[in-house]
């Protein structure tokens, strides 16, 4: 009665059910002070199956459904698990029953783990009894990872049990990640060694960049010491950039030196875009400073589009104009035309404002059109067509069919039309037959017809 009652009361608040409150067996008549018997209770629904009956349910938006199922499940009782977990089938879905069983075997195994696990093991193989193990794991972890280890070595193989591990590993090196960390040299191997690794360094940096980062310096196996540095700067490039940059700083020249600083520029820019610029450019002229500055290239673009494009113009880089242009594109292209129109000139423009156009040709086709037809005729421009018309083709072929009709015939009508056929030939052929059927330039239908004839055998 107790859980009906506290359902009641939460479905009310979650859901908005207008449920009635259960009769008493005995009640007293106001009138007379005696005992007379109450009208005898109807058989109550299952508490879930009166959930999965709620207005909100016959909602088509899961996400919803399922947020509101889990508030649910995070209030009841702990006692009375058991009993909710007798209703699950009436969920409307296995994705719901899913997230349902491994929230409440999650809070089950906190209190009761002996009760969980037990539930577990009387559990058919399926989804349900794999989304029960994952949450009784990470329920463990929060009061017993070590047990929580050991369970993850019982219930699940492969990588489930490195996931699975993962989180107990984690919670362990929060109150003590050497021990963590040496349990997994002395008992992981290969691939999952090193992904759980990661998982503890990354813990481990949060809490205590220095004795993590000490830690790492003193692995003896290169191979595994390279694979956790990445875990260890993207924690330091967020508590300890300055930590992160020393160490990076002392690594030996050579190949991971240089991954290591570009990792560190990946992870750094995104957390304070000016700090990472000025570490990255007071580096020594070579290859890691290079990769450096690379590394932060579309997060920097992203951020801040008229100074990365003002660098790229310093340095003359063609990678970066042509990779700025793109993002630029996607997000103000106006403002990328006119930076151009302004600070470059020749070659340099003509590339630049064709990258534009390729982007521009995703969003705005016509816009990217134009662009085009502004720009010097040559090579260039050809190029720039060319990427504009296939774009184009995929996603409106009968305007850029149209726009294909106006090319004049040239080398570049002829590329045009081989590709363009090609493609809409692809995914439409009855389309294409269509379009051919209504040219009325002779040459053009021409030269297209045979295009779409040899593709056709």
């Amino acid at each position: 009665m107790k859980f009906k009652t506290l359902f009641i009361a939460c479905a009310s608040a979650i859901l908005g059910m207008a449920l009635g409150a259960f009769f008493e067996r005995q009640k007293i008549a106001p009138e007379t002070g005696l005992t007379r018997e109450a009208p005898a209770p109807k058989p109550a629904r299952s508490p879930i199956r009166a959930v999965a009956g709620a207005p909100a349910f016959s909602s088509p938006n899961l996400k919803e459904r399922r947020r509101l199922l889990l508030e649910y499940a995070q209030q009841i009782p702990a006692s009375e698990i058991l009993q909710a977990l007798g209703s699950i089938d009436s969920l409307p879905s296995s994705q719901l029953q899913s997230s349902f069983v491994r929230v409440l075997l999650e809070r089950w195994a906190a209190t009761d783990t002996t009760a969980a696990f037990a539930w577990i093991n009387a559990q058919k193989p399926g989804f349900l009894r794999a989304s029960a193990i994952e949450g009784a794991i990470t329920g463990l972890a929060l009061t017993d990872p070590q047990a929580a280890l050991q369970a993850s070595l019982k219930f699940a193989t492969g990588d489930t049990r490195v996931q699975l591990a993962g989180i107990a590993y984690r919670k362990w090196a929060q109150s003590d990640p050497a021990s963590a960390a040496q349990n997994i040299l002395d008992s992981e191997a290969g691939a999952p060694r090193q992904e759980l690794l990661g998982a503890v360094v990354s813990e481990w940096a949060q809490a205590n960049p220095g004795a993590a980062t000490a830690w790492v310096r003193q692995l003896p196996e290169e191979a595994l010491q390279h694979a956790v540095t990445r875990n260890l700067l993207q924690q330091l490039a967020v508590n300890d950039p300055a930590g992160a940059s020393a160490f990076v700083a002392t690594l030996p020249e050579g190949s991971f030196a240089r991954e290591a600083t570009s990792v560190l520029a990946s992870f750094w820019v995104r957390e304070d875009l000016q700090g990472a610029l000025q570490w990255a450019r007071g580096l020594p002229d070579g290859a890691a400073k290079t990769e450096a500055l690379s590394s932060m290239r579309s997060t920097w673009a992203e951020l801040d589009p008229l100074a990365a494009a003002n660098y790229a113009a310093e340095t003359a880089s063609d990678e970066w104009l042509a990779s700025i242009a793109s993002q630029w594109s996607r997000t103000n292209p106006s403002a990328a035309i006119q930076w151009a129109e302004k600070s470059l000139q020749g070659a340099a423009r003509e590339q630049f404002l064709a990258s534009v156009s390729g982007g521009l040709a995703q969003s705005s086709p016509g816009d990217a059109v134009n662009l085009v037809a502004s720009m010097t005729p040559g090579a260039v421009q050809e190029n720039a067509a060319m990427t504009v018309l296939q774009t184009w083709g995929r996603n409106q072929p009968r305007f850029a069919a149209d726009w294909l009709s106006r090319f004049p015939e040239s080398p570049l009508r002829d590329r045009a039309v081989q590709d363009f056929v090609s493609i809409w030939t692809e995914y439409n052929p009855a389309d294409v037959r269509q379009w051919l059927d209504q040219l009325t330039d002779d040459a053009l239908r021409n030269q297209a017809m045979s295009v779409f004839r040899g593709l056709e055998h």
